[in-house]
């Protein structure tokens, strides 16, 4: 069942969470994300200077007393060691790359290690022209060759067709969400992307 909680701070909204209960093997379970899921974060979105330890704590409360879970996953990109540490929960962090897009092309470029910029310069000698997608067909392209990549490995993908129609349906107009194609000389469609931005991450 889905979940979404509003924290307030003196009266004042200072932030949302958001996730999902379930029950696994008669346990009642509060998750956001959750391992298998389709989203590495969910968790928070607060104000600036909004204390993400003393959100957690008032989730807690919520995810034992309120909700009855006997078990709660959070991820959230913001978080610190302390913020988990200090109210007795198990903390697991994962590497991923963070680039300043505020930095210059040629900057972004050389921070790229020398196989990545390989295969740019051999795309770009190659003709490969990469332009921004504003239709809705973009949906169906992008999920014809997912199914491709997962068909690779003999999986199908996690979600289905009208998940990606609806997120270029709905975000796409917000100027959220970079929709990007990638074309060989002859026009063809050879690889998509889809890029969101919120909160100063893209």
């Amino acid at each position: 069942m889905p979940v979404l909680a509003e924290l307030r701070e003196g009266g004042e909204v200072v932030g949302y969470f958001s996730g999902l209960t379930f029950t696994r093997l008669g346990i009642k379970v509060l998750g956001s994300s959750f391992p298998g899921w389709t989203t590495p974060y969910m968790g928070f979105n607060l104000l600036p200077g909004t204390s993400r330890g003393v959100a957690l704590a008032a989730l807690e409360h919520m995810a034992w007393n309120d909700l009855t879970c006997l078990h709660l996953e959070v991820s959230d990109p913001y978080f610190s060691v302390e913020d988990g540490q200090a109210l007795g929960f198990t903390c697991e962090f994962y590497t991923s790359l963070r680039t300043d897009l505020r930095k210059s092309e040629e900057e972004i470029f050389k921070s790229m290690d020398s196989a990545c910029r390989r295969c740019i310069r051999k795309a770009e000698k190659s003709g490969v022209m990469i332009e921004e997608a504003h239709d809705l067909t973009f949906a169906d392209e992008y999920y014809e060759q997912l199914k491709d990549v997962f068909a690779r490995q003999g999986l199908v993908p996690t979600y289905k067709l009208g998940r990606v129609r609806a997120l270029v349906k709905y975000l796409e107009p917000t100027g959220r969400l970079l929709l990007l194609r990638a074309r060989d000389p002859r026009g063809k469609c050879i690889a998509t992307g889809i890029f969101p931005g919120f909160n100063q991450i893209a």
